[in-house]
């Protein structure tokens, strides 16, 4: 099977990497390029295992990724800088037999009707309350890991299969390679909309953090909001000028609130990310509004795939991990505190259910068992 998988960049992960590596200094060429990011393991739960391993019947590209997808072009004598045109160029040259997108919420479906040949199976992943109007029935199936979204066809006019993330096989050697000096780690978005439940934990935490002698590390991505009085009538190119920015400057900030800010760091991102969670001896855990009882965040995968005690919210769990085991549950944030203060009293306890989790995600999501689910859905949609 030839395949051909793409993901979209992250805004905030690109200047991340690209300062990180010194990109733009290093002239490198596109393969060297996208090895690096390949490398440094952006998104890798959900790159499929020949893409994550380079292997030759397998494309993998951060397709509006302009600064990579260019070179492309250009070590072909093409000129084009239209990243569709150029990933559908970079389609019809490697001829897949299956197109596999992390990205449709950026495509119509007759963009996708009209790539590759008529046998070229389509199939995309795509798990949230936002459909964004993506019409999926240009796709073969919609992969999800969230229960609810899969129902029949007649229901949703597009076929969906539950499919799950797994583990990096980098998560063992960097699991084993960290003292964990953190007691308490917190990674994740804090934005106004879908993290409110989430949003109210994490202010409690920081509260926490002021007041007891423990090591707390809370990576946070956000978004900052100012109080301005610029009307809204003003031309957008005044509006994006210099002086709107020396103006936000003199304004205040009104979301996330300074104490918020004064208290936490910068996120993390692939391989950096990993190793933070290693780090730590305790991983908080809360899943998003929208996802109501059902707690499939990438929190499980990647704090269990690293060997942390993950403390999470109750709820329905991936089907393999089980509450109480693999991880500890609370029902409130006063239980989440009495639970820390009992484990990191108990250290050996504590360490007892991060490895049985970890051995769990590792022997139950590992990319092989991803790799081999994928391959029976494709079988199934022949």
């Amino acid at each position: 099977m030839r395949i051909f998988q793409i993901i979209h960049k992250y805004n905030p992960y690109i200047p991340y990497f690209e300062n990180k590596y010194n990109i733009r200094d290093l002239g490198l060429t596109y393969s060297e390029h996208r090895n690096m990011l390949r490398r440094d393991r952006f998104y890798s739960p959900h790159i499929l295992k020949p893409a994550l391993n380079n292997e030759s019947h397998a494309f993998y590209t951060m397709w509006n990724y302009s600064a990579l997808q260019i070179k492309w072009a250009q070590e072909r004598g093409w000129k084009e800088t239209d990243l569709k045109k150029i990933l559908f160029a970079q389609i019809e040259d490697f001829k897949p037999d299956v197109f596999y997108s992390c990205s449709p919420i950026h495509f119509k479906k007759h963009e996708i009707n009209n790539i590759g040949n008529h046998k070229m199976i389509k199939i995309a992943w795509f798990a949230s309350p936002e459909k964004n109007n993506i019409d999926f029935s240009a796709y073969n199936t919609r992969l999800t890991n969230y229960p609810i979204d899969v129902r029949k066809k007649s229901e949703t006019n597009y076929r969906t299969d539950l499919f799950q993330p797994s583990i990096d096989p980098e998560m063992a050697d960097i699991a084993e390679s960290n003292d964990r000096e953190v007691d308490i780690f917190f990674y994740g978005q804090y934005y106004p909309d879908y993290f409110k439940t989430r949003n109210k934990y994490i202010d409690k935490l920081i509260e926490l953090k002021k007041r007891e002698n423990w090591n707390i590390r809370i990576a946070l991505l956000y978004n900052l909001e100012y109080k301005t009085v610029l009307p809204r009538l003003i031309p957008k190119k005044v509006r994006n000028s210099r002086f709107t920015k020396w103006f936000r400057l003199k304004n205040k900030i009104v979301f996330p609130l300074e104490v918020i800010r004064e208290n936490t760091v910068n996120p993390y991102y692939g391989i950096d990310l990993y190793n933070e969670i290693s780090k730590s001896k305790i991983v908080f855990n809360a899943a998003v509004d929208f996802s109501g009882e059902y707690k499939v965040n990438m929190r499980n995968i990647e704090t269990l795939g690293c060997a942390a005690h993950m403390i999470s919210d109750d709820g329905i769990y991936p089907k393999g991990l089980e509450k109480g085991s693999d991880f500890t549950i609370y029902h409130s944030f006063e239980d989440f505190v009495e639970k820390v203060k009992y484990f990191l009293s108990n250290p050996e306890e504590s360490r007892k259910i991060a490895l049985k989790g970890y051995h769990t995600v590792h022997n139950n999501f590992s990319k092989e068992i991803q790799w081999q689910k994928f391959q029976k859905i494709v079988e199934n949609l022949k």
